[in-house]
């Protein structure tokens, strides 16, 4: 995925619908492997209430529409 900024579209994608998951252990899996993927942590809590949740989460769907890849995403952080 590093060399790919296709590929983390499509998989950070996924992981971002799940951040909005009405079930706290989907969102969760999904702030940390988005965590790992990108080596970001765009202040998404999967305990906080549901706006802030929201907010975050719209930070990571800019984050991966850009095709941030793990060392520009580091640099524009």
């Amino acid at each position: 995925i590093d060399g790919d900024s296709g590929g983390l579209h499509l998989v950070g994608g996924g992981l971002v619908d799940g951040l909005a998951s009405k079930e706290a252990p989907l969102r969760k899996s999904a702030a940390e492997e988005l965590r790992a993927l990108t080596g970001l942590d765009l202040g998404y809590d999967d305990d906080a209430p549901k706006k802030q949740r929201e907010d975050a989460r719209q930070r990571w769907v800019k984050s991966v529409s850009t095709g941030c890849r793990p060392r520009a995403c580091r640099a524009a952080a």
